[in-house]
């Protein structure tokens, strides 16, 4: 009776939300249940092509299927009165459609960082006949578990809709919607007795939940994780939820994976309780969650009620498609084939008590412990029918398990770019594997479903993800050489792009984005970004490398070709937003280059007893960090300001969780736990980061190094320094800003100039 009565509170407390009218105008009923229209297409064109709204184009839904053996279809023509007329089997057909008109035929195209949808025409561009296209796949997935904490965690509505129409545009369906679950656990722990005390040591930190959702974390440091965030976060999910509805999209949603706070004793006394393996070095009490086997009744029942909660609080809709993760980073408790069957198999007859249409979907991380061997992968896999299941293959660029495993021995899997570790920045991609990798997986298995994107952090290498988001829509390999020129075309303007820029761009494809060294990972990472060390940190391999895949005079090159390109008093390269970032990256990756090889001659000066030069090269090493700190200051994408202003709004002006949410901010990307248990993993080039946490750690460094080395002594005074500054508060001190602080080109000429030198030495550049 108690939980019948907290259902009627909480189905009566999202009434009002789903009671909102969708317009009826061109529209149908599409299977996640909710009226769609035209008009969410309309107003997306609003937002973002306010120069273009009813006058320019008609959109009409045409039915399931407009091009034959194909999924989402459109179709583009020209119609009366010079509009264009794109019709497609969804909004989601008919959003992708646009953005292939809009680059193909306007020449532009949007970003994490910008787009120049400013510059299209006001009498748009005629297309000859009719153009078709549709996607090779069923779904194109987005986004990864943990990309909500390392990139969106801050996020508010305004940023969720600039993100959503991104990916409306770049033709995403099925996007994880991981945002506000905390609100949804907190109800169903509470129906089964468990107070807010109980809960509070179980859930995450703002800034840390989505290791807590994985059963690798539990509780929240330094302070328990506050109700205004709960409420507020399930707020946004509202939103968020119902915009992807309403382009037709079906989202992925949480559900229970046997994760409890230990005080679920309360309810089931007798419940069989394991713990989950101890994670990353956390001290007890923030790891070795509590877990329920999926076998024993107890998970059954709180699964069931979960599910039941959670549609409930949605308006009695759900999309029937769960992510449900158990050995993330974890060893089973035993490899036995039996037991590894019925584990999953618990978790499938639990989802289809909750939901009889339940389709339980999986990250295939896992898989890249060496443990897993693929007779334990078949054992695991073989708990849920086919049918039932949808695996994501995460890493598939670098390590692709489905070709090992017989296609997950005949689940249905989703080939995924991962890409990027952290939201770690450095310039880094396969194009040419991306180019043709996920076409030759799907011709080659019978169960693969979809493409899509799945890292870590987001705004980082962009041409990388604009090619990878073509992928579905293309039926043979892209010739990488033809499409990165068209790249940077739509990116700048095909008119500014003169000859330098373009063999700039060349160059960077040959070398920087082909990666045919095969010992990284992923996304490069700069050494100066980790605690400053007398070794270990150069030519590091794997998924967090520090070992460059190219030659760092190709890239300096670039960055020359980049200066010639804009140097003409005639030229607008200058006043894009795209160009801007893209030249602080290529210059912010020029001094990282560098900076590896000025450590090498201190810490080879130091090893040979030559303080005056060890005293030269640590001079220039903190010196250079000065100058990475100016150039990324002159762009908004690269500052800490950003982040932290981010978080601290979130507190509504109250002084206290504004501390709190700017030590979990800073802490994230910093120490990454209470005592440093993954430091500097998810590291960031920021300004500000740079100036005030990695200069001066390198400061402390090299002072040692120059005068008599006590390694005890340096640990202790460095440890020190960190743990301070995870408390400070921004703004308080001279330099620390929040917005950008001086001219991109002005900047990276003055910077050019002084280490112009120090480049042709190190380098022997003639």
């Amino acid at each position: 009776m108690v939980f019948l009565q907290i259902a009627f509170l909480l189905l009566s407390t999202v009434t009002t939300l789903w009671a909102v009218p969708i317009r009826q105008q061109n529209a149908y009923n599409l299977p996640n249940g909710l009226p769609i229209s035209v008009d969410i297409v309309h107003d997306l064109v609003k937002r973002r092509l306010p120069q273009h709204t009813h006058s320019s184009f008609i959109f009409e839904l045409a039915g399931p299927q407009i091009v034959p053996a194909l999924h989402d279809t459109y179709t583009i023509s020209n119609a009366h009165d010079e509009k264009i007329l794109i019709r497609g089997s969804s909004p989601i057909a008919i959003t992708s459609g646009l953005n292939h008109y809009l680059k193909y035929y306007c020449k532009v195209d949007s970003y994490w960082s910008s787009n120049r949808f400013a510059e299209i025409p006001i009498t748009l561009p005629r297309v000859n006949g009719t153009v078709s296209g549709g996607s090779n796949v069923q779904w194109r997935y987005y986004l990864n578990v943990v990309t909500f904490s390392y990139s969106t965690a801050w996020w508010n509505f305004e940023r969720w809709e600039q993100e959503i129409d991104w990916m409306a545009l770049n033709g995403i369906n099925m996007p994880l919607a991981f945002v506000g679950q905390e609100y949804v656990a907190q109800k169903v722990f509470k129906s089964f007795g468990l107070n807010d005390i109980d809960i509070s040591t179980f859930l995450g930190g703002p800034a840390f939940l989505a290791w807590q959702r994985l059963g690798n974390i539990q509780g929240s440091w330094p302070v328990p994780c506050p109700q205004f965030w709960i409420d507020a976060q399930w707020v946004l999910q509202r939103r968020i939820i119902h915009r992807l509805r309403s382009f037709g999209m079906t989202p992925v949603l949480p559900a229970f994976a046997g994760f409890v706070p230990e005080a679920i004793t309360k309810a089931f006394p007798n419940a069989n309780l394991t713990h989950a393996a101890h994670w990353a070095n956390f001290p007890p009490q923030f790891t070795s969650v509590t877990a329920i086997y999926p076998l024993d009744p107890e998970f059954l029942i709180i699964q069931r009620r979960y599910l039941h909660v959670q549609r409930l609080l949605y308006g009695g809709w759900t999309s029937h498609i769960y992510n449900v993760d158990l050995y993330n980073e974890l060893k089973p408790a035993s490899f036995d084939p039996e037991y590894l069957k019925s584990s999953t198999h618990g978790v499938w007859k639990s989802l289809k008590a909750g939901d009889s249409k339940a389709i339980w979907m999986m990250q295939g991380w896992l898989f890249h412990a060496s443990y897993w061997t693929n007779e334990r992968i078949a054992a695991l896999l073989a708990g849920a029918p086919d049918e039932d299941v949808i695996v994501l293959d995460l890493y598939s660029e670098e390590k692709p398990v489905w070709n090992r495993t017989d296609s997950y021995y005949g689940k249905p899997f989703i080939w995924n770019m991962l890409h990027d570790f952290g939201g770690n920045q450095g310039l880094y991609a396969k194009l040419q594997v991306i180019a043709k990798d996920p076409l030759v997986a799907l011709n080659s298995s019978n169960s693969m479903v979809g493409m899509g994107i799945t890292m870590e952090g987001l705004n980082t290498n962009e041409i990388a993800y604009a090619l990878m988001l073509e992928m579905p829509w293309r039926h043979r390999p892209v010739n990488t050489t033809e499409w990165v020129q068209a790249f940077i075309g739509r990116r700048y303007g095909t008119e500014r792009v003169n000859n330098k820029l373009a063999a700039a761009w060349e160059l960077l494809r040959r070398t920087v984005y082909e990666n045919k060294g095969g010992t990284n990972g992923g996304v490069v990472k700069s050494i100066y970004e980790l605690r400053p060390a007398l070794q270990g940190l150069v030519n590091r391999t794997g998924k967090h490398s520090t070992a460059l895949t190219y030659d760092a005079r190709d890239l300096i090159d670039a960055w020359h070709l980049f200066l010639a390109a804009a140097a003409s008093p005639t030229s607008t390269l200058r006043t894009l937003d795209s160009f801007r970032y893209d030249f602080v990256d290529l210059t912010r990756q020029v001094l990282t280059n560098l900076f590896v090889v000025l450590y090498g001659h201190l810490i080879l000066a130091s090893r040979s007893g030559l303080p005056d030069h060890a005293r030269k090269w640590g001079d220039l090493v903190v010196d250079l960090l000065a100058s990475m700190d100016e150039v990324l200051a002159t762009d908004k994408h690269f500052l800490l300001g950003t982040w932290i202003a981010d978080a601290r709004k979130w507190a509504n002006g109250d002084p206290e969780l504004e501390k709190f949410l700017e030590y979990q901010a800073r802490n994230q990307i910093t120490l990454w736990g209470p005592d440093g248990e993954i430091s500097d993993y998810a590291s960031k080039q920021w300004s500000g980061l740079v100036s005030t946490y990695y200069q001066p750690r390198w400061r402390i460094f090299v002072n040692h190094l120059v005068t008599e080395w006590n390694h005890t002594a340096y640990l202790e005074e460095v440890t020190q320094f960190e743990y301070r500054w995870q408390t400070q508060t921004w703004g308080e001190r001279e330099g620390e800003v929040w917005e950008v602080v001086g001219d991109t080109w002005e900047v990276v000429q003055k910077i050019g100039e002084k280490w112009e030198p120090v480049l042709k030495e190190v380098y022997d550049i003639k």
